[in-house]
């Protein structure tokens, strides 16, 4: 796993498969095939070489027929073509998502579909967004035993979709706070909002109306007006 490209991944990889097979042979143990490779989460494409032979850059041509060479597979997350992101039935193609977008300078389009490793797949595509999730928010997730998809993990991620609903909770948040001091209320502020998105999107998946969460939190005006609806149905 890299998020940046490493000039020394050749060696790095030929040297840990090497070891594994001089172990096993010193162990007395049969040979067994060994894969390797490195999934790469960068945010610009991989540039460095990923053969012995490219960074040798051996003259001539017949001395190059000598020289053992060693290659490494690297898959680009943020390289894949749509289609195969589309077709991916792991979690990783949320983050194969994210990161081509963030190559291609637009806005992530969130995946549709559940995420089967919420906690580790939220907390990694956060570090990849740069933003922070408060470890009591992931044990939440742990022990919840709700479904989650990632219209819904999309509201720990995206500040420009979940803006509206933190910024009522920080409204409540930074009031109850202001006494233990600013960062405490813009803490209780952000988990104010995100439990508001989580009750919203919740309320729309048990009316089949989850088409319609991006763009209740697509602005505070219509956050709050899906807000009142939620409410005034709760009292009926």
């Amino acid at each position: 796993n890299q998020t940046i490209p490493d000039p020394i991944m050749v060696e790095r990889l030929m040297a840990h498969i090497a070891n594994q097979y001089l172990t096993r042979a010193r162990d007395g143990k049969k040979p067994v095939p060994i894969i390797g490779g490195v999934l790469y989460y960068g945010d610009k494409p991989w540039t460095v070489p990923v053969s012995l032979k490219e960074k040798l850059k051996i003259p001539g041509t017949t001395l190059g027929s000598f020289i053992q060479d060693f290659r490494i597979q690297v898959v680009d997350l943020g390289g894949l073509p749509d289609q195969v992101i589309e077709n991916m039935t792991t979690d990783l193609r949320y983050f194969a998502g994210l990161l081509k977008a963030k190559r291609e300078g637009r806005q992530y389009t969130v995946n549709t579909g559940e995420i089967h490793h919420p906690v580790w797949t939220v907390k990694g595509l956060a570090y990849l967004s740069g933003m922070e999730i408060d470890d009591e928010e992931l044990l939440k997730m742990i022990e919840s035993k709700e479904e989650y998809t990632m219209e819904l993990a999309y509201t720990f991620l995206s500040k420009a979709q979940a803006d509206a609903a933190l910024r009522a909770g920080f409204q409540h948040g930074e009031a109850a706070g202001i006494r233990k001091g600013e960062a405490a209320g813009i803490r209780k502020g952000r988990t104010e909002g995100r439990n508001r998105a989580h009750q919203l999107y919740s309320w729309l998946d048990k009316q089949d109306r989850t088409n319609e969460y991006l763009q209740a939190t697509s602005s505070e005006q219509l956050f709050e007006q899906y807000w009142q609806e939620m409410q005034n149905s709760m009292k009926n």
